[in-house]
């Protein structure tokens, strides 16, 4: 005798409601392949303000203002150190909302005098502030892990830090092999990105303008190593971790065109 179980559906009525439904509901009609894009990891500079800072602190305790945490499908963390590979960077200065979404922007090479004309740090209606939106490589978890990460205000001079130095290299690379024998040895990699880190360091300070205390960023380089060179060689070796790079590249791309878009 086969044993009984707490649920059979054998046995279930179907309810009323659900009988004599119009054709529509008989069963669905799902014509959907795959996500174009899966969400991809980025990393933000949490803000104590954000709305969402009370529950990234329920994940992580010792979240403070200001803090750079890692998000991705699989993990939520916050990046302490917080060191990157720079792949590619987009400058704009744009005006945000109260949502944080940007009503109008400038971008472009007359976009630093256009901001500094333009922009009245008193109204936030018209203040144009600075972003740097990028694609990282950033290390996380025992593996380098392609990100999107938008450096804002008070946070741009991190991603400046590695910008100068990827110009240093292409313009006077001599100067960069001067900073150190690892500097150096670096110069046998053909990809300018490769051979740097850039370590990003936190500073809190108060505005002048306002009193309101912030927290700035500023990028310590690192000269990378062969450990770095054979990781980032073996994890490109593999088509998943290529696919979720061009993933990365081409919401990053999105993100770039919806600024554009915002052009005044």
């Amino acid at each position: 005798m086969s044993k009984k179980t707490i649920y059979q559906p054998e046995n279930q009525l179907v309810p009323a409601e659900l009988t004599g439904l119009p054709a529509l509901f008989d069963a669905p009609d799902i014509d959907v392949g795959e996500r174009l894009y899966e969400r991809t990891p980025y990393v933000n500079f949490v803000s104590n303000k954000s709305p969402n800072f009370g529950k990234l602190s329920v994940l992580i305790p010792d979240l403070n203002d200001g803090d750079p945490v890692f998000v991705s499908p699989k993990a939520t963390a916050k990046l302490s150190p917080f060191t990157f590979f720079l792949l590619r960077a987009f400058q704009h200065f744009s005006v945000r909302d109260t949502q944080g979404n940007i009503v109008k922007s400038l971008h472009g090479q007359d976009a630093v005098e256009r901001a500094k004309s333009m922009s009245d740090r008193k109204d936030p209606m018209n203040r144009y502030d600075e972003n740097i939106e990028t694609v990282l490589l950033v290390p996380f978890g025992g593996s380098i892990i392609p990100c999107r990460c938008n450096f804002k205000g008070t946070k741009v001079n991190a991603a400046h830090k590695a910008i100068d130095t990827l110009r240093l290299i292409a313009s006077t690379p001599e100067k960069f092999n001067a900073m150190g024998a690892d500097y150096a040895a670096s110069a046998a990699v053909p990809q300018a990105w490769a051979r740097f880190k850039t370590l990003v360091k936190l500073r809190p300070g108060t505005s002048r303008a306002n009193g309101f205390p912030y927290v700035a960023a500023e990028g310590v380089l690192q000269p990378a190593g062969v450990g770095d060179w054979q990781q980032l060689s073996s994890l490109m070796s593999d088509q998943k971790y290529r696919s979720m790079s061009d993933d990365v590249l081409a919401q990053h791309n999105e993100t770039v065109e919806s600024v554009k878009a915002k052009g005044v």
